[in-house]
């Protein structure tokens, strides 16, 4: 069997229901991508807490439409009460994507590889850390 036309012709009929699909098709099935949430944890309160909340506040505020937004939550109190959460945190599978560190107190957390250096994890994704520095 043969089909009359050329290929010029199917084109031009392919053409026409892919731009009839794109004009037809609602903007509410376009889905933009989902927003990524950092989980941050910190023990800082009072006036230090207020501070870094600010500044986390103003980090989402500029973030908003770029699909990135970081989520704080506080634990307020003892440092060392603090460790222990972010370790039971790793242990359950519920620790935070980043947090405040401790000198001295962090040791357990690098001997038991849940703190990592930035730069092993930034050389592991491929990050360019020349973009978050001034040249």
């Amino acid at each position: 069997m043969k089909i009359k036309g050329s290929k010029k012709s199917l084109f031009k009929v392919i053409i026409a229901g892919l731009l009839a699909f794109v004009f037809v098709t609602p903007a509410s099935t376009v889905h933009a991508a989902p927003t990524i949430v950092l989980n941050h944890w910190s023990w800082l309160d009072a006036s230090d807490g207020e501070v870094w909340e600010k500044m986390v506040n103003a980090f989402n505020a500029a973030h908003k439409d770029k699909g990135v937004q970081i989520k704080l939550q506080v634990f307020p109190g003892d440092r060392v009460e603090y460790n222990t959460k972010v370790l039971a945190g790793v242990a359950t599978g519920t620790a935070p994507d980043f947090g405040w560190g401790t000198g001295g107190l962090d040791s357990l957390g690098v001997k038991k590889g849940v703190i990592i250096p930035l730069d092993v994890l930034s050389k592991r994704v491929k990050l360019d850390l020349g973009d978050f520095t001034a040249q």
